[in-house]
């Protein structure tokens, strides 16, 4: 759910993950924001350290990943602006500690947490997604073989077929797999979560 009270010009927008097969297979998890993310003097989310300017610093559909206990931060590879702790790295190839699919908007004129850190992670091997821009990167849409591409996490936290460390994503490190650019398009594709 979209807050609108917040904005009314933003009722047009559409959520970037929306789940199409994932009424048995896909759920969302309880999760809290990383406390270091840098917030404004009223306590909402900022984009960057220097204000919150921008449509969301994480978008529905981005990787999170697993810090401690159920904390969790955007997977970016010490991306500057998202989050003022130190950079997460991946300790087996990508998947190990990727928890989930952010649920909601954070941060910017899209924010849906206000001053609360708690979020869905949404999880569930099997569950087919569909993604919109700008949650994953130009060079999955332009993937010819859906169905067998391997997608990962890069490092902006975009769903992507090349990791953060600018290996291609295989079996070993893929937190899902390309089903359908639906109609050649580079503003969604179809996903099915390897999440468990």
């Amino acid at each position: 759910m979209l807050r609108f009270w917040q904005n009314l010009n933003l009722a047009d927008k559409r959520r970037t993950l929306r789940a199409q097969f994932a009424a048995t297979q896909g759920y969302p998890y309880p999760v809290s924001l990383d406390p270091a993310f840098v917030r404004t003097s009223g306590g909402q989310l900022s984009l960057s350290q220097g204000g919150t300017s921008g449509l969301a610093a994480i978008f529905p559909g981005a990787a999170l990943q697993k810090l401690s206990g159920e904390v969790v931060t955007l997977a970016a590879n010490g991306v500057t602006g998202y989050v003022a702790s130190a950079t997460v790295t991946s300790t087996a190839g990508g998947a190990d500690n990727i928890l989930g699919l952010s649920g909601q908007f954070v941060g910017g004129t899209m924010d849906e947490l206000g001053t609360d850190s708690n979020l869905a992670a949404w999880r569930g091997r099997g569950a087919v997604f569909e993604v919109l821009a700008p949650v994953f990167a130009t060079t999955v849409s332009s993937k010819s073989s859906t169905g067998t591409a391997w997608l990962t996490w890069n490092a902006t936290g975009q769903i992507s077929d090349v990791d953060s460390s600018a290996a291609n994503a295989t079996a070993n490190n893929a937190i899902a797999r390309l089903i359908d650019n639906l109609n050649g398009s580079s503003n969604a594709v179809l996903i099915e979560t390897l999440l468990p």
